[in-house]
């Protein structure tokens, strides 16, 4: 199983997430490196586009994968097919 993290930040952060120091020549490279480039530089937004766009894009790109999205907006939460919602310890179906 494979698994993937995206915050809800720009594209920039969560690449650059673990070195803030990263150039942008760096993370243009990384990019490359998995495969993204050529999509993130179609973005309205490019690299700085922020998660709840690229949520859409994301459960696109996933078909017939699963998506566990963890929010604490609703924002994006009209694209899953189930939503657990935890309350004060107990949790909500």
């Amino acid at each position: 199983m494979r698994a993937a993290y995206l915050f809800s930040t720009s594209i920039r952060d969560n690449v650059g997430l673990g070195r803030p120091e990263t150039t942008d020549e760096e993370l243009e490279r990384t990019l490359h490196l998995v495969g993204a480039w050529d999509w993130v530089r179609r973005l309205p937004d490019g690299w700085d586009m922020a998660a709840c766009a690229l949520i859409r894009d994301v459960f696109a790109a996933a078909g017939d994968a699963s998506v566990l999205l963890i929010r604490h907006r609703p924002e994006g939460l009209e694209l899953c097919d189930r939503v657990v919602e935890l309350r004060h310890e107990t949790i909500a179906l």
